[in-house]
This record gives C-alpha cells, structure tokens and sequence, in this order.
C-alpha cells in the first residue's frame, strides 16, 4: 500500500459532500412522477412486504440477494412511523445511496490514481450513466445499493480499512451474488500487495459478519430453507450457463460498452476505460513497464483491476438487463478519469504556455454547472407514478369487494394497498418454467390457496401461465381501462362471472367495465 495518510484528506471530503449534494439536487427534484417500472416493480413487492413482516423469498419467489430490499424495507417501516408513504420513503434511501456511491467515486479516484482531474472526470463520467441516475430517482433496485458497498469497500481498503472492507465487501455480495466476486478479490489484492496474512484473515473475518446476520434473520422468520433453495440452488440449476457460441458474447459486448445503437455521448465511458483495460494488458505483458510498477505494492490499484476484469467477464457472459453493468460502472469511470488524466498531464508538459492547471478547473467548474443547471433530464420524460396510483386504488376496490387476487409481473399493485400476491411466483423471469416443470413432475403449474384458485388474475409479463390449460379454460377476460393503461390484463374467473360461485352483487360491480 502507498506511504499516503490514513484518512480521507479535508479537500477530498468536502469534493465528496459536493458531489452529494449535487446529484441529489439533480436527481431527487428532477424525480417527480416517475412510475416503478420493470423489475423495480417486483423488488418493490418485496420490500413492502418485509416491510409488514414477511421475508423477502416467502413473499415472492426471487433468486436475488435480499439485502439491497431489506434496506428498502426498513427505510418504509421508518417512513411509516414518521407519516412518510412507501414510494417517497423507498427513494430516499435510494437516492442517498445512489449520492453516495457517486460522492465516493471522487475520493476512490483521487486516491487510486493521485489526480483530481481523474476525480473530477470520473464524477462527471458516472454522471453520465444515465440509467444509473433514473434508478436511483425511481428506487428499490438493489443494484444501486450494492454499488455504494463495492465502492465503500474500496475506499476503506485504500486507507488500510481492513475490517470495513471485508464487511462492506460481503454487504454488495448480499444484494447481488456476482458481487461475491469482491471476497475474492479483495484477500487477492492484500496478497499480491504483501500485506501479511493478519490482514487477509481480518478480512475475511469482517466479510463473514454480515453474512451471518444476513443467514440469522432467515433462520429467526423460519426462511432460511426457501432463501437457500432460491439463492443459490435455483440459479446454479435453472438460471446460470455458460455461452456456448461468440455470438452472445459480443451481442453483450456491444451492450456493455453502450454501442448497440450506435456511439454516443453514453459510449464515451465504456470506452475510452476499455481503453484503460487494453493499457494496463499491454504493461503486464511488458513486466519492466512503468504500468506495473505503479501498480507495485498497490492494494487499492489491484482491487479495482481485479474486480473490473470480473465485473465485465460477469456482463459478457451474463446481461440479461442494464442494471446487471452498475457495478462496473464506477470502475469504468475511474479508469476513463485515470485514462484522461494521463492524457491530460502529456499535453500539460508539451504546452506548458498554458495555464493547464486552471483550463482543467474551468472545464470542471462548467461540467459541474451544466449538470446543475441541465441535469434536470434525470426521469423528466419518464411519467405515470400517478397513473400507477390510480390503477392500484381500482385494485383496491377489488381486493375489498373479497376477490382473491393473483398478480403476474405487476405485484407493485398489491404493494400500493399492502398486501400479499396469492401466490409466491408473481413474476415469471428465466428459469422459472423449467423450475415449476420439475416441482410439479411435469404437471403444470396450476395456483391453489385453501384447495380454492385465485378469483381474479391480473396479468403483464406472463405468458407462462397464458399456456397451461387450465387458463384460458377457466378464467375470462374482463376489459378495465384503469388496468390497461398500465398494460395489465384482469382476468375472473368463469364460475364467480358467471354466478355459480356467489361474491355478491359489489363483487361483480368491483370487476364490471
């Protein structure tokens, strides 16, 4: 490790606090009607109802980590105590977690690569990552948090925080297991930085903490078998296989480094860190390269290589969405800040005429500013949170009318009015059919509560459960428009339409067109 102090130097906390306040200003105020959509959807579920007790993978059946959800969770049950409603209370602790691993990238980058330029380009550089900033504004996606803890734990090594980083580390594994990367990578770094073994054991150590607490809230709710099963035994049986030809790979590539569509101001990043990367090979490669040595002794520099190089393998081999690249970005954002700061640095030296130290200052001061002024973009095209409101207030004439209601891919609907979905697999994503297929010995999947199915279906995002007999054979669909401009489906079923099954006369009117 470097010869450099052991805290976080004044000039670099109060660059953080500025950053904090800028993307928070940027973000919270910018956020306004910005529904919960796609899978935000679905952890919101989640969160809402470990809020009312019942634990994440009993409410719903999920392969994720829970903590990033359980976060959310407790900040629900503080907004509740405090008149703060569930949607306000789930993006407030998103967007200061989103501020805060965006404050953190200045300090990360300054401390790995000793420059503010780069800590000033890689802040605006996760700046750019738009999705990012609409995530965090829209909350309850776990990604988010989990991006706070890999940098934290980064961060905290740098400065020789040996126990916050075994346990930040473990914290960003909870909320998605291909962060576990980072308890690997971490021991990895202290090993080749010959930092003894004390400090490889005590990471550990602190890593295994969480970890446990995390097991023991399962094992207390009486979960701790279903949150294995879905964990860790469904994706390692129904989710996770390698590519079997390129083509994927360079489908998840083009993905990855933002250029599907083309390249544009969000390719930038992604690419110029990519060149970063091709740097960095071409040194080792060449051991007497002056890129080795820098990285000679280098914990932080060795933890952020390591876990870039397994945080992209992880994106190549396995992108099934945007969100699956937050983790890589703040790594790519400190090697595009690492990457101009070199570049930076020669012109100054060729052009020393120049007050370079006060262009970089006065391209910093106006990036800043423009994002203050401009940056207003975050979610302004993105509208509906009311809409969503009022589809849920419609459900809720349902649910009290004493409908069973079974919900497919729009589980936020039943969050809204606090309660729990029918049945555990309210959302259909890959490896569910084959998981249900082998449940049932090939049966078919077919929902029962009390030997009785569900009264009502609602349904997006599930045509699974459109291709069992039983549906279409069974249940009608009935036209609502609240419901379908939400592209939600409600479907009743045939016997209560048609009277043979009595839930009176406001029953039938709760569901009527």
């Amino acid at each position: 490790m470097d010869a450099g102090g052991r805290t976080i130097r004044d000039s670099d906390l109060l660059a953080a606090i500025l950053c904090f306040s800028l993307f928070v200003s940027v973000v919270w105020f910018s956020s306004g009607d910005i529904p919960l959509l796609a899978d935000n959807q679905h952890y919101f579920f989640i969160a809402e109802r470990a809020a009312a007790g019942v634990p994440p993978h009993v409410s719903q059946f999920d392969p994720k980590n829970a903590l990033g959800m359980l976060v959310t969770a407790a900040a629900m049950r503080t907004g509740r105590l405090v008149g703060v409603d569930d949607i306000t209370a789930s993006r407030i602790v998103s967007v200061g977690a989103g501020a805060f691993a965006v404050a953190l990238v200045w300090p990360l980058a300054r401390r790995i690569t000793g420059s503010r330029t780069a800590a000033w380009t890689a802040f605006v550089g996760m700046m750019s990552l738009e999705r990012f900033v609409i995530m965090s504004a829209m909350g309850s996606q776990p990604k988010i948090f989990l991006v706070a803890f890999l940098e934290a734990s980064m961060l905290a090594l740098s400065h020789g925080r040996v126990l916050t980083a075994g346990a930040t580390a473990a914290a960003a594994f909870l909320c998605w297991q291909p962060a576990g990367a980072l308890l690997a990578t971490g021991p990895l770094a202290l090993i080749l930085a010959r930092a003894g073994a004390r400090k490889v054991a005590l990471f550990a150590l602190a890593a295994a903490l969480p970890i446990v607490a995390y097991e023991a809230y399962f094992l207390y709710h009486d979960a701790l078998a279903e949150q294995i099963e879905q964990a860790f035994v469904f994706p390692s049986k129904y989710m996770e296989s390698l590519p079997a030809t390129l083509q994927p790979v360079l489908r998840r590539a083009r993905w990855t480094f933002a250029i599907s569509q083309g390249v544009d101001a969000g390719s930038i990043v992604p690419l110029v860190s990519l060149v970063g990367l091709g740097l960095l090979w071409l040194g080792i490669l060449r051991p007497s390269s002056r890129i080795v040595a820098a990285f000679h002794g280098r914990t932080d520099r060795i933890y952020l290589a390591a876990t870039a190089h397994v945080a992209l393998l992880s994106c190549l081999v396995s992108f099934q969405g945007f969100p699956d690249r937050f983790w890589l970005d703040p790594l790519m954002a400190i090697t595009a800040g690492w990457v101009f700061s070199l570049i930076a640095d020669r012109l100054a030296a060729k052009v020393s005429a120049v007050p370079w130290h006060l262009c970089v200052r006065g391209a910093c001061a106006a990036s800043l500013l423009w994002m203050a002024l401009a940056g207003q973009w975050s979610g302004t095209e993105i509208r509906g949170l009311e809409a969503q409101r009022r589809t849920a207030r419609a459900l809720g004439g349902i649910l009290d009318s004493g409908y069973s209601v079974y919900s497919v891919g729009c589980t936020h609907l039943l969050a809204l009015n606090h309660v729990s979905n029918f049945s555990p697999y309210g959302f259909f994503f890959r490896g569910v059919e084959e998981y249900l297929h082998a449940k049932t010995q090939g049966r078919g999947y077919f929902p029962l509560r009390d030997g009785a199915p569900p009264d009502v279906i609602l349904l997006s995002r599930g045509k699974y459960l459109q291709q069992q007999p039983w549906f279409e054979r069974d249940y009608v669909r009935v036209k609502r428009d609240e419901f379908s401009g939400q592209m939600v489906q409600v479907w009743l079923r045939a016997d209560v339409l048609s009277g043979r099954v009595s839930r009176g006369s406001r029953a039938r009117e709760a569901v009527s067109p």
